[in-house]
């Protein structure tokens, strides 16, 4: 038998964070596309206060991952920033601390497989949601979604090549799920 992949080895480790995300309310909401624009919007901007920073740090400080996963995987930023700009101008990202960016290659790989993966689940939403113009997010890679996953799961394992690097990885993977978990509430309180 096979030694199981870095990708196994994430999901693995990070299948009831991911479980307890898919169950949380917020997400019961999109799923039925019954979010209200107002929370549909602070849901846009909870992401861009993760994934503008996050892009950031990966292209200043491991531009070498950028271009083993490809720079086109560091542009949910923009993706985002179109969605808002359909709700009118000055939508800025949400003023939430977010994870300490490490400087290490294989956490910050275990935060991409995370924000990779949300592309899977998003296109699924991207055709329930009510919000025609401001789906960039969603809809992330079109009809090329399947081909940019399939690409990057074999990168995984050329970063993360030996069980302490899986270890930083995991971490990493599962602070991003408690992180979105937290931004999750943050919708759904209404509060700023």
């Amino acid at each position: 038998m096979d030694a199981p992949t870095a990708r196994e080895k994430l999901r693995s480790a990070t299948s009831d964070a991911h479980t307890s995300l898919d169950r949380h309310g917020l997400m019961k909401c999109l799923l039925e596309a019954e979010i209200p624009a107002d929370a549909y919007v602070r849901l846009l901007r909870g992401y861009f206060a993760w994934f503008g920073p996050w892009e950031a740090h990966m292209k200043t400080r491991h531009p070498d991952l950028v271009a083993k996963f490809g720079s086109g995987r560091f542009e949910k930023s923009t993706w985002l920033q179109n969605d808002l700009s359909h709700f009118g101008p000055n939508k800025t990202p949400a003023d939430l601390p977010v994870p300490a960016w490490s400087d290490d290659a294989a956490a910050m790989a275990g935060f991409t497989y995370v924000a990779e993966g949300s592309t899977m689940g998003g296109s699924h939403l991207a055709k329930r949601l009510p919000f025609p113009g401001a789906l960039s997010f969603y809809a992330s890679y079109g009809p090329e979604l399947m081909t940019m996953w399939r690409g990057f799961i074999p990168k995984l394992d050329e970063v993360l090549t030996d069980s302490a690097d899986c270890d930083r990885a995991i971490g990493a993977a599962k602070s991003a799920f408690e992180w979105f978990d937290g931004m999750f509430d943050w919708v759904v309180s209404g509060n700023e």
